[in-house]
């Protein structure tokens, strides 16, 4: 995770080894909002969050995970999950 209150410095990888690429994408008003509180939940920016998920850092639907990737999920069960598990 990227160091609290550290700017990245322009052209310089932070936390993944590779550079990042300015993506545009269109949400509802809803959506945004959302969005907006699920980051602020974990204390991420959007884009973070966003990245986050998108390298299965966050799982999406615990219920949809693969063997493999509950396993993962156990291993690091300390993480907060995008939604709780279903019992």
């Amino acid at each position: 995770m990227p160091t609290k209150g550290k700017k990245n410095q322009k052209g310089q990888p932070e936390k993944y080894g590779e550079m990042k690429k300015r993506t545009n994408f269109t949400l509802t008003p809803t959506g945004t909002a959302q969005l907006e509180n699920l980051a602020a939940r974990r204390e991420l920016s959007k884009s973070e969050f966003i990245e986050q998920v998108a390298r299965g850092e966050i799982p999406i639907y615990p219920d949809a995970l693969t063997s493999m990737e509950k396993e993962v999920v156990k291993k690091h069960s300390s993480r907060l999950l995008l939604f709780p598990m279903m019992n």
